[in-house]
């Protein structure tokens, strides 16, 4: 449940920079980007000019990594003076469903499933023969 969890930023108050999964990416929501330890508390606000209308765009760039700094850019703020608020992200509406939450968790178990059996094959494949055999039927005199 936790993955799909993500903060939608309003005034940048309540957020974390590099505690909280704010960034919309559908496989990483944090940033890669290295933080410093007097940075760690610094909040998103911070990344806003100071009328709080935008990002401060010469100050993102320079504090991020490339990957990072377009996925800050890229997010819309709002108009108005709004808190930030938690939503879930794998659903159109934003908001959790148990139907929503299974899907997702039956396709992460899905992939994983894919994988580990991918794995597997190598593995089998890479046995000389007679293991491979010996693998697949248990035991051959």
């Amino acid at each position: 449940m936790k993955s799909g969890l993500r903060r939608r930023i309003g005034n940048g108050q309540d957020t974390f920079v590099w505690r909280d999964p704010w960034l919309l990416d559908e496989h990483n929501p944090y940033l890669e980007t290295a933080c410093v330890s007097e940075l760690e508390a610094v909040k998103v606000s911070s990344l806003l000019h100071s009328h709080g209308r935008g990002w401060d765009e010469d100050l993102v760039p320079d504090l991020f990594i490339e990957r990072d700094a377009a996925l800050v850019l890229s997010i819309p703020l709002s108009h108005r003076d709004s808190d930030d608020v938690w939503f879930w992200y794998w659903d159109k509406k934003r908001q959790y469903t148990v139907r929503s939450g299974y899907r997702s968790l039956t396709s992460t178990m899905q992939i994983n499933s894919r994988l580990r059996c991918r794995k597997l094959w190598k593995f089998i494949w890479a046995l000389k023969y007679l293991q491979r055999l010996n693998y697949l039927y248990g035991g051959l005199p």
